[in-house]
């Protein structure tokens, strides 16, 4: 059986690291066993985003009305507009209380040295899909503009990259696909799982894409991330959220 010696200059950094440690074995064994409850967002329910999405979702359903494919309820709820970071399994009390401890020393270990002196704004632009095949899409989504994409994809890996170290997120990709999901074939799904795979049935978006390539959804500014909990809505009608992390830098004295 393998040791494990944790050395420091005080008992509780010692039992710090050590319950950080089993948790995040408990964590690993059961990822394949357990749903996912939780994600890390970024909301865009708010502001020039919103609006302009349900202007984006008007013209669409007026444009494209004879394409029975285009149906209101492929579009994402308003209050729900976000991009997610990564998703995990935290059926327990003790799983929750953790990922939110981790996520606070996430912000002071790597969040805070990544956005220092950066600006917090994030602008939208243009819409794609997940498949790279127009024609045959599920998701269609907005981008985050080139201007603003090394930052925020540096900062999203660098929170993946943490978890996944905790334990907590089971990594994916080499990348976070920075993506605010706007149209979805799984918002038609019904009650039987027959129904379900047929609604899921993919459509054909290369007219949205090609007039729709370089819609400016406008600027946000990203002023906190959320852990939020993917079974519970807030009074907002966006996800219930277990931590709400300030990313704001503070002002020197």
């Amino acid at each position: 059986m393998n040791k494990l010696r944790i050395i420091s200059c005080s008992q509780k950094s010692v039992t710090k690291v050590f319950k950080r440690f089993k948790m995040s074995r408990v964590n690993k064994d059961n990822f394949c066993n357990k749903q996912p409850t939780h994600f890390i967002s970024i909301p865009f329910c708010v502001g020039e985003v919103k609006e302009r999405y349900l202007n984006f979702k008007k013209e669409i359903l007026e444009k494209f009305q004879d394409q029975a494919d285009f149906d209101e309820v492929l579009f994402q709820n308003p209050n729900k507009l976000h991009m997610t970071l990564g998703v995990m399994a935290l059926p327990s009390v003790t799983e929750r209380d953790n990922a939110i401890e981790v996520l606070k020393q996430c912000k002071a270990d790597v969040i805070d040295q990544i956005l220092k002196d950066q600006s917090l704004r994030m602008r939208i632009s243009g819409v794609d899909v997940l498949n790279n095949d127009p024609k045959k899409a599920r998701v269609v989504f907005g981008k985050v503009d080139r201007s603003d994409h090394e930052l925020w994809q540096t900062l999203c890996d660098s929170v993946v990259d943490y978890f996944t170290k905790a334990g907590i997120i089971q990594k994916e990709y080499d990348q976070v696909k920075m993506h605010i999901t706007l149209m979805n074939t799984i918002f038609r799904r019904k009650s039987s799982v027959k129904e379900v795979r047929k609604n899921r049935r993919p459509i054909d978006v290369s007219s949205i894409i090609k007039e729709y390539e370089n819609y400016d959804f406008g600027i946000t500014t990203v002023d906190s991330l959320h852990l939020s909990d993917m079974r519970a809505v807030s009074s907002s009608g966006y996800y219930k959220p277990e931590l709400i992390l300030d990313l704001k830098q503070d002002d020197p004295a």
